[in-house]
């Protein structure tokens, strides 16, 4: 974990729910202990393509809306662009893990080129395709987040932080597993790579621009939200 995001988890007490949805969640450590069926993988690697869809989206309109925002910096709003721009070739990494596992996507609209283009689009055409418990995380970051009243382009910011933030230290804590590295094959390129060095200075980054945004108590509740939909995202995987 890098230094700005472990002052984060400490301002906010979120430790332990980071924890919780990420690297003492049941499919991570399985994933690490060598014990999750490739089926889990697979059901997973379906539902986080579509995520990565509605993350675009929603990245894309909290960068419209950040420009607009005398509260962002630039650096922040360099973060953002950056964020968005780096999800167009990683869909190619999704895709292409797709296909290493045979798993089926339907035929879904491409990411437009800028995010202003992206915030115009529809995400119901392809967020009810997920199961139930990520369906419920789509829905919140691609509509109902934007109509919480009060909300601050900040509070944005933070829950974009902490989603990857999660993310990489799921998959760090797998990547780290000499049992993981051994036990899997497919999977080892893109594990190591979401948990990797790059991915890591990512988030930091995202981190020391979250550092002097302002925060209220509505802040705080966001946060606890993206780690239960986090825990619940990982664990719709392992459902019947």
């Amino acid at each position: 974990m890098d230094a700005y995001s472990v002052e984060l988890y400490k301002r906010f007490k979120i430790a332990p729910l980071v924890e919780a949805s990420s690297n003492k969640c049941s499919f991570i450590r399985r994933l690490a202990q060598g014990k999750l069926p490739v089926e889990n993988f697979d059901k997973w690697l379906f539902d986080d393509r579509l995520f990565v869809h509605a993350g675009a989206y929603h990245c894309a309109k909290i960068y419209v809306r950040a420009k607009q925002d005398p509260e962002i910096n630039q650096g922040a709003l360099t973060v953002l662009h950056t964020c968005y721009m780096a999800l167009i070739p990683e869909l190619k990494r999704f895709d292409n893990m797709c296909k290493q596992h045979g798993v089926k996507m339907p035929k879904l609209p491409p990411i437009e080129p800028t995010p202003e283009a992206m915030a115009q689009t529809d995400p119901t055409q392809y967020y009810k395709l997920s199961s139930p418990k990520c369906r419920r995380y789509v829905q919140f970051i691609t509509k109902e987040v934007f109509d919480i009243p009060n909300l601050r382009t900040a509070d944005l910011l933070y829950m974009v932080w902490l989603g990857e933030a999660i993310y990489h230290r799921s998959f760090a804590t797998a990547a780290a597993s000499p049992i993981f590295q051994k036990t899997y094959n497919k999977e080892l390129e893109f594990v190591n790579y979401w948990g990797g060095r790059p991915f890591y200075k990512y988030v930091e980054e995202l981190a020391y621009r979250c550092q002097e945004l302002p925060s209220t108590e509505l802040t705080h509740s966001l946060m606890i939200k993206v780690c239960e939909f986090e825990g619940l995202f990982w664990s719709s995987a392992e459902d019947d």
